[in-house]
């Protein structure tokens, strides 16, 4: 019955992150011109269907690892061309990265240890990011889950368990870059 209630509190946890992420996405335009840019290329990214090489006014434009551009694309194919598909990923990643600080803190210090996915959330600014598009939020979620997976191997009592950790926080570091 206790393992029913702590798994009950990781899902009460996500969906009370998953509503502060989303509550405000597409309450206003595009404004900066980070948004606008990254929003561009992944529109284009859909338009000519090239996916591999990120394009912006379809030349080349390698400054930023691809996969928020993915992201984002993947979105608007989804969801259409809008500024709550263009902010979507970023507000799930911002919920994601809440939700592994959470558990990075349950392996640490047990059920009180979810708050500290609650104060992530609640701190000015990962909240603000989650609603800008940007290239951080991804990048804090893939290393927050490098870090939980280090976290989870330190802690892993097997060697063989710790091993498989290890492995999973350089997977989750190659996402990031």
């Amino acid at each position: 019955m206790m393992m029913d209630s702590f798994v009950a509190r990781r899902y009460l946890l996500l969906a009370f992150l998953l509503v502060l992420a989303l509550v405000f996405q597409g309450s206003r335009g595009l404004y900066d011109r980070d948004e606008t840019r990254y929003a561009e290329v992944a529109r284009e990214m859909l338009v000519s269907g090239e996916y591999l090489i990120p394009q912006r006014d379809f030349r080349p434009h390698l400054t930023k690892p691809p996969l928020t551009y993915w992201a984002l694309a993947a979105s608007m194919k989804i969801l259409g061309q809008n500024e709550w598909a263009v902010r979507l990923p970023n507000a799930l990643a911002f919920a994601l990265t809440a939700f592994v600080v959470g558990l990075i803190g349950e392996a640490l210090w047990g059920r009180r240890g979810l708050w500290a996915g609650v104060i992530y959330a609640t701190s000015l600014f990962p909240f603000a990011a989650a609603n800008i598009v940007t290239t951080d939020t991804l990048l804090v979620l893939w290393e927050t889950a490098a870090a939980w997976a280090f976290v989870k191997g330190y802690l892993s009592q097997r060697a063989e368990r710790a091993r498989v950790w290890f492995n999973l926080m350089w997977f989750f570091w190659g996402w990031g870059f």
